[in-house]
C-alpha cells in the first residue's frame, strides 16, 4: 500500500469517526426534541380541533348530545396520545430499522465470499490429475453446491429487498415495539452515509405520524357528522394549499393546523351539458380539515423550536462531513487505481 493511500485511508477513518460522534449527539438532541414534540402535537391537535368544532362547525357540534361530545374529545385526547406513543418509539425504530440492514448487508457480503470460495474450488479441482469419474463426481458434487447456492441468494436478495421495501416506508415507523433495548447510533451507524440515511427516515417518520393522527382526528370528526361522511381522500399537497387560501372568517382561516379546500360536487359528465360558474359555485363546497403541520407545531413552541434550532446545526455538519467522505472515498480510489497500474507494469 503506498503513502499517499494510507494518508486517505487514516482521513476516512477519522471521517468515520467524527460521524459516529455525531450520531450520538443527534441521538441525544432528537430524544429530547420527540420528547417535546409529544406534548405540543397534543396541544395543538385539542386547540385545532377546538376552533374546528367551536368556529368552524358550531351548529354541527351543537346538535350533538351530551355524551357524543365527551366521546369525541376523548377519542381526540386518545389520538393525541397515541402520537406521542409512537413519537416515543420512533427514535429506536429507526435505529433497529438500520442495525437490520447493516445485518442483511454483512450477510450478503459472506455469502458472496462463500460463493467465490466455492467457484475456487471448483476449478482447482478440475484441474487435478484425477480420474474421470473422480473429476465427474466432483463436478456433479460441486455444481450442485454451487447451484444451492445461487438459489439460497437469490431467495434471501428477494427477501431482503422485500423487507428493505416494507422497513423504509415511513409509513410503517409507527408500529408499536415493546420490549425492544435501546441502541446507541454512534456504534451502529459508521460512516456519514448511514448516519445520514438514519436522519432522514426520522424526519420522514415524523411527519408520518402527523399525517396518521391528522387523517385519524378527521374520520372521527365525520363519525360524529361534524364533518360531513364519504368525502374522497384528499392529498396532502392541496390541504397545504388551503392553509393559504381559507375562505373561512377571522379567526379560523389563519389558525394553525387547520386547512381549508374547496370540493366541487357532482360532474359534467352525469348531464352531459356544461355548467355556467354560477352554476359550478352552487356545487361546490369549502371544507375545513385537521392538518397538523410541523412548522405550524414548531413555531408555536419555543422550546421546540430551539430543539430544532440544534437539529439543523447538527444536519449542517453532517452534510460537511458527507461531502468530505465522498471526497475521500474519490481519492482513495484514485490510489488504489495507481498502485494496481504500478503493480501490473513492467518494461519490455
Amino acid at each position: 500500500m503506498s503513502n499517499s493511500l494510507k494518508q486517505v485511508e487514516k482521513q476516512l477513518a477519522a471521517i468515520e469517526q467524527s460521524s459516529q460522534a455525531l450520531a450520538n449527539e443527534l441521538q441525544h438532541t432528537f430524544l429530547n426534541y420527540l420528547k417535546c414534540l409529544g406534548s405540543a402535537v397534543k396541544k395543538q391537535l385539542i386547540l385545532a380541533s377546538y376552533y374546528l368544532c367551536t368556529q368552524g362547525y358550531p351548529e354541527a357540534f351543537l346538535s350533538l348530545s351530551f355524551k357524543e361530545r365527551q366521546e369525541l374529545q376523548s377519542a381526540i385526547r386518545q389520538n393525541a396520545l397515541n402520537a406521542i406513543r409512537d413519537l416515543s418509539i420512533l427514535l429506536n425504530l429507526t435505529l433497529r430499522f438500520q442495525a437490520d440492514l447493516a445485518n442483511r448487508i454483512e450477510l450478503d457480503d459472506m455469502e458472496d465470499d462463500l460463493e467465490d470460495d466455492l467457484e475456487d474450488d471448483l476449478d482447482d479441482d478440475l484441474d487435478d490429475d484425477l480420474d474421470d469419474d473422480l473429476d465427474d463426481d466432483i463436478d456433479d458434487d460441486l455444481e450442485d453446491d454451487l447451484d444451492y447456492l445461487e438459489d439460497f441468494l437469490d431467495e434471501t436478495e428477494s427477501e431482503a429487498e422485500l423487507e428493505a421495501e416494507k422497513e423504509i416506508d415511513p409509513r410503517t415507523l409507527s408500529l408499536n415495539l415493546p420490549g425492544v433495548e435501546p441502541l446507541e447510533a454512534g456504534v451502529l451507524l459508521k460512516t456519514p452515509h448511514r448516519v445520514s440515511q438514519w436522519h432522514k427516515t426520522l424526519e420522514q417518520g415524523i411527519q408520518e405520524i402527523l399525517r396518521t393522527v391528522s387523517r385519524k382526528t378527521n374520520k372521527d370528526l365525520q363519525s360524529y357528522k361534524i364533518l360531513p361522511k364519504n368525502l374522497p381522500e384528499i392529498p396532502d399537497i392541496l390541504l397545504g394549499i388551503g392553509l393559504k387560501n381559507s375562505r373561512f372568517p377571522e379567526p379560523t382561516g389563519n389558525l394553525p393546523n387547520l386547512a381549508n379546500v374547496t370540493i366541487e360536487i357532482g360532474d359534467d359528465s352525469e348531464s352531459g351539458k356544461p355548467r355556467s360558474r354560477e352554476q359550478k359555485s352552487l356545487e361546490t363546497m369549502s371544507l375545513l380539515k385537521i392538518y397538523l403541520r410541523l412548522s405550524d407545531i414548531e413555531f408555536a413552541d419555543p422550546l421546540l423550536m430551539a430543539r430544532r434550532n440544534q437539529i439543523r446545526e447538527l444536519s449542517h455538519r453532517l452534510d460537511n462531513l458527507l461531502k468530505e467522505y465522498e471526497k475521500k472515498q474519490q481519492e482513495r480510489m484514485i490510489a488504489e487505481a495507481e498502485d494496481a497500474w504500478r503493480s501490473s507494469w513492467f518494461e519490455d
